[in-house]
């Protein structure tokens, strides 16, 4: 055989498989270029994602934070407003009056007669009649009636059926006020029975009542206008 021949062979042999490994690099290359521009990809969006939660999460939590803070206000503006409205309604009790008995009345000890009931706020006290006209103070005399804890309704007969009443015009926390005042300026009633008290309220109405066994409290009628 010719050497010449076989050298050629030789070399053409060489510059295929040359060439195939040449390919072969160059596609397994790009593969691999591919696969990690892949990667770098997912990997970004992954951070562009997780970046998104994370400030969707801190935009939720500052939100969550203002209601919670918004609630907190109307919560403490509306226990302050409850406060303020009980205040008014209920007045300060800040004595050991017999509030309740002055205001909506009740019954004695033995349970035969009915007490006090010096207004008409509670709804548990009507009048029968009226006598006289208001003194210039607002204090007016009536017969009144009294509700029982069973429901039925029963005149009040002491003094004579003549009752004193506060003025019309105030209201729970007005009477417990005025009754307050004339209580700080109380003073025994001398020549009467030596359990019960007076005083003056700051309006200038006159307040009589019992010291025991609770103490007690309703107005002096004055005179007509």
């Amino acid at each position: 055989m010719d050497i010449k021949k076989i050298f050629k062979k030789i070399v053409e042999i060489l510059l295929i498989v040359i060439l195939c490994v040449a390919v072969t690099r160059f596609f397994i290359n790009k593969e691999q270029k591919q696969k990690k521009d892949t990667a770098v990809s997912q990997k970004s969006s992954g951070k562009e994602k997780s970046d998104k939660n994370y400030a969707q999460y801190k935009n939720n939590k500052k939100s969550n934070k203002k209601k919670k803070k918004e609630y907190n206000t109307e919560t403490n503006n509306n226990n302050q407003n409850s406060d303020s409205e009980k205040t008014v309604s209920s007045g300060n009790r800040k004595y050991k009056i017999d509030y309740d008995h002055i205001i909506g009345g009740d019954i004695n000890s033995s349970g035969e007669k009915v007490t006090g009931g010096h207004t008409l706020l509670r709804g548990d006290v009507r009048i029968i009649k009226k006598i006289g006209s208001p003194a210039s103070n607002g204090v007016y005399r009536a017969t009144v009636e009294i509700k029982r804890p069973d429901g039925k309704w029963q005149k009040k007969t002491s003094n004579g059926g003549v009752n004193t009443m506060f003025p019309e015009n105030w209201d729970e926390a007005r009477v417990i006020d005025e009754i307050n005042s004339a209580w700080e300026n109380r003073k025994e009633l001398k020549g009467r029975d030596s359990n019960m008290w007076q005083g003056i309220s700051k309006s200038g109405v006159i307040i009589r009542g019992y010291k025991s066994p609770r103490i007690t409290a309703y107005p002096i009628y004055e005179g007509e206008r």
